[in-house]
């Protein structure tokens, strides 16, 4: 049984949903010892990590990260969109928290994207590959698919804690003969 299974049971069990959503989005992590969801270390520092360009970020809390917000944007659009359908006169100030809010996301959204590229052992400035219009969108793609380094890199600890060097099949077999 996987962790996010495990992590799922337990939240529909114990009726934690909003924690399973901060494990989702990486704010919070399944304890195997303990066999229970619990904060890295602490909720604070687990939200400054965030919104900060420094260390390393898996595959599966980038996407947990950037899905949850673009939920929140989602969200927020279809509520100030409400709020203009029934109030016209409030048009000026929903559409400039909307593009405050797009501002924000888009923000945080590169904040993830940094740190995923430091997964992959590569340096924070490659997000600007993504302004360029064909290359940008083949470079999208890559960097949620592509696994990141295996062991300690420039930017931080495997998060994986995987070691720095597996060796393959083959050199194990060429290597006892």
């Amino acid at each position: 049984m996987s962790i996010i299974t495990r992590a799922k049971g337990l939240a529909i069990r114990n009726g934690v949903g909003p924690f399973a959503l901060l494990y989702f989005c990486g704010l919070a992590r399944f304890n195997s010892f303990e066999n229970s969801l619990s904060y890295h270390s602490t909720p604070d520092c687990r939200v400054k990590e965030f919104f900060m360009f420094r260390g390393r970020l898996r595959r599966r809390a980038f996407w947990g990260r950037v899905t949850c917000l673009y939920a929140v944007l989602l969200v927020a659009y279809a509520s100030l969109d409400l709020l203009v359908y029934y109030q016209a006169d409030k048009k000026e100030q929903a559409v400039l928290a909307l593009v405050l809010m797009v501002v924000i996301t888009t923000a945080l959204v590169i904040i993830q994207t940094v740190k995923r590229l430091h997964d992959t052992n590569l340096t924070g400035w490659w997000w600007w590959l993504l302004v360029v219009p064909i290359v940008g969108n083949l470079f999208a793609v890559g960097i949620p698919l592509v696994d990141g380094t295996a062991g300690p890199n420039r930017f931080g600890p495997d998060l994986k804690k995987r070691p720095a060097y597996a060796p393959c099949l083959s050199a194990t077999i060429l290597s006892a003969a």
